[in-house]
């Protein structure tokens, strides 16, 4: 069932709905409070509304549960941990 709603949010972010994007994003983080990739999500719908303080919380908080994270693979890890990273550079690019 994450993997379905990760998808969701990935797949409206994709079509340019940011704002249905992050909704799901939101519901997911609460549904699976330990998902990196929830995080990660939300991080970006955050960043692309210009919620750069609610990003970059969103992007710690996806790094942090990386490590403990049993759902995903580790390959799938990695481009996270890459996303999130790009994410937070382009935050401190921005200020």
């Amino acid at each position: 069932m994450q993997r379905m709603i990760d998808s969701v949010a990935d797949k409206d972010f994709g079509a340019g709905d940011v704002k249905q994007s992050l909704e799901i994003a939101k519901l997911d983080a609460l549904a699976y409070p330990n998902s990196p990739m929830a995080y990660a999500l939300l991080s970006r719908a955050y960043a692309s509304g210009g919620e750069k303080y609610l990003a970059r919380q969103s992007a710690q908080k996806a790094l942090e549960l990386l490590p403990s994270d049993k759902v995903y693979e580790p390959e799938v890890h990695d481009g996270i941990k890459g996303a999130v990273q790009n994410i937070l550079k382009q935050l401190d690019a921005a200020q």
